[in-house]
């Protein structure tokens, strides 16, 4: 149940249209039918016979462009391989919320090259007569007029985005932020080892803080009896008594310190462990600071052109509206009349056909 089948013909009394896609909700295998129910207005049909030979219907995984005219999905996902602006035009306009197209590419400046050529180009029988080219090189696309702005403003964010991506490749990696989180960190361990012999948080309601409790409940009655020991004015009675409860405390504070040494130890060893490890890490990372410190140094144009392309990026994106859910990486582009946003997540392009 729930597959998606398409309509190759007329069925169920004609209220199944030619090219009507529909999800199966029930098979009736004996009587050999099935029950369909349809996507758009959702009536159920119940399907016999020669209604569901190969001929007549067929799996609706995927449709062409010419089948899905007309339709109307959620979310639309299309192959780019050709056809020219009235074919982009239908395959990006079917959803209502996404649109997300491939294409076969090998860098992103080859797959924008592609969607420029494609997109550009009219395919009706009056194409046969113009005497116009359609413009294939990007930085041309940019300034040419014959090229709606919307297109020319995602292609030159792409291309910023690109350029953008390249010198910051070459930037060693800036590592203040990792430095920051590793000092929040060290501390927290510093503050554990403080809190462990004192048995504070985090270690007040464990394991470790209850024993330190009990091991501190002995030592405190050892030296209660000791005192009353000491006493001039104690009975012989009162002495005997109290060397016997001494004994008895004197155990227990063996053994609660024998309890506490075994939480205790473990624990003090992971934490300088964890301190040895951190204190390690932040070394590294000043070091990786002062490198990148001095490469900024030295070259204080890369950052201001990183800078500058931001800025520029940033204007552009106030005039390209983008889908929720688009990579950081995306171009944003839009077509007017035409929505939502088309992605292309593995070159890192949204382009709003």
């Amino acid at each position: 149940m729930g597959d998606r089948v398409v309509a190759l013909a007329p069925a169920a009394g004609g209220e199944v249209v030619t090219s009507e896609t529909a999800t199966v909700v029930a098979l009736d295998t004996p009587a050999g039918a099935l029950v369909v129910r349809t996507e758009e207005g959702g009536a159920l049909h119940r399907l016999e016979a020669a209604e569901i030979a190969a001929d007549r219907l067929d799996h609706a995984y995927a449709l062409t462009v010419h089948r899905a005219q007309g339709s109307t999905v959620a979310r639309a996902h299309a192959l780019e391989d050709g056809g020219g602006r009235e074919l982009a035009y239908v395959k990006m306009s079917r959803a209502r919320e996404r649109s997300t197209v491939y294409v076969v590419a090998t860098d992103m400046d080859q797959a924008r090259e592609d969607l420029v050529r494609e997109w550009s180009a009219e395919r009706r029988p009056a194409w046969v007569i113009d005497s116009g080219t359609p413009l294939t090189d990007p930085a041309a696309v940019e300034v040419s007029a014959r090229v709606a702005p919307p297109m020319r403003a995602a292609l030159r964010r792409g291309r910023l985005i690109a350029e953008r991506a390249a010198i910051a490749a070459v930037i060693p990696p800036d590592p203040r932020a990792e430095i920051r989180s590793v000092e929040t960190e060290l501390a927290r361990v510093h503050h554990r080892r403080g809190a462990l012999g004192a048995g504070a948080d985090p270690y007040h309601q464990g394991p470790i803080g209850h024993a330190l409790w009990e091991h501190r409940q002995a030592e405190m009655n050892l030296g209660r009896l000791q005192r009353e020991l000491e006493r001039p004015d104690a009975s012989r009675r009162d002495r005997r008594r109290t060397r016997a409860a001494l004994e008895g405390w004197r155990e227990r504070h063996r053994v609660t310190a024998r309890e506490l040494d075994s939480l205790l130890t473990p624990e003090a060893a992971r934490l300088d462990a964890e301190e040895t490890r951190l204190t390690g890490r932040l070394s590294g990372l000043r070091e990786q600071e002062s490198t990148y410190r001095d490469w900024i140094i030295r070259h204080p144009e890369a950052a201001r052109r990183l800078d500058h392309l931001s800025r520029q990026i940033e204007a552009l994106d106030t005039g390209l509206p983008r889908g929720r859910g688009v990579p950081e990486r995306a171009v944003g582009l839009e077509w007017p009349g035409l929505r939502p946003p088309v992605v292309a997540h593995d070159l890192g392009l949204d382009l709003g056909l």
